[in-house]
């Protein structure tokens, strides 16, 4: 299995600070305002690039991200690595694509790889995709915010939500094993003849987003989660992914430390030589 990982490391990084830290019993007692630095430095970048990776913090180039997943706003987690040292990372597969990029691809490929297809009684794979919508109030989350209009048509009462009621196990069509499906009962649905009736074009490129939108009820969000869902098969003919600039977050997060780390390490180590009665020039 492939391992995907993209880090940066914090710590004492300079070779005399390395080895104070390596050979004294406790490093943290005798130079306590260079631990604290350390760990305000590494919370800090771990901080900023949960902030970049969820776009509430522009890039230094100007530029913010919309997270293509929460999985990879949550992967970002920050650990202790030795004696003073910190390393934050993700292990999420789409961390490398946003922080380098990707060339231009077809994504029907994945219908020959992934757990998630099926196959069709003519023996052609497909898979659904889901699409997420937020509500005009929603400050985190995914997805695209939905008109007024569509909002205001799912706060009515009588909107009837749907609903995960189990699951059920399944072997994988390309070898990959058991596969977990769902299944659902549906309650209403954003058609075409409703987009309509609230003065939205099914033929707008909004329209064509939202339709056929349902809605997921849960005990976490009085909301709910608001979703479409496309078939993407080996007889599609749209489904290609442009290529993509790398955004390079977690290198924007480092940069900052790197801005910072001498002074706030050599300031920090003055008061630690300071309190043990000596001076540093």
């Amino acid at each position: 299995m492939t391992t995907y990982r993209v880090e940066i490391g914090i710590g004492l990084l300079g070779p005399m600070e390395g080895m104070l830290a390596e050979s004294v019993a406790d490093f943290r007692a005798l130079f306590p305002n260079q631990a604290h630095a350390v760990k305000h430095l590494a919370r800090a970048a771990h901080i900023r690039w949960l902030e970049y990776a969820s776009g509430k913090r522009a890039l230094p180039n100007g530029k913010q991200l919309q997270a293509v997943s929460g999985t990879y706003l949550s992967s970002i987690r920050i650990e202790e690595d030795g004696e003073l040292r910190y390393v934050i990372y993700s292990d999420d597969p789409k961390a490398e694509w946003i922080e380098e990029g990707f060339p231009s691809f077809d994504m029907k490929k994945m219908l020959r790889t992934s757990d998630r297809a099926r196959i069709g009684k003519d023996g052609t794979r497909y898979m659904y995709i889901p699409f997420r919508h937020k509500t005009s109030g929603a400050t985190a989350g995914l997805g695209l915010v939905m008109p007024q209009a569509a909002e205001s048509w799912w706060v009515s009462p009588n909107r009837q939500s749907s609903a995960v009621t189990g699951h059920y196990r399944e072997g994988s069509v390309n070898g990959g094993g058991a596969v977990t499906r769902n299944t659902y009962t549906w309650g209403d649905r954003l058609t075409r003849a409703e987009l309509e009736g609230i003065g939205i074009d099914p033929d707008s490129k909004i329209g064509q987003r939202m339709e056929g939108m349902v809605r997921f009820q849960n005990n976490e969000d009085r909301g709910g989660q608001h979703v479409t869902f496309r078939v993407m098969s080996e007889k599609s003919s749209g489904w290609l992914m442009p290529k993509r600039d790398g955004a390079f977050p977690a290198k924007a997060a480092f940069e900052w430390v790197q801005q910072h780390y001498e002074r706030v390490m050599k300031t920090a180590l003055e008061e630690d030589v300071k309190n043990m009665g000596g001076r540093i020039s």
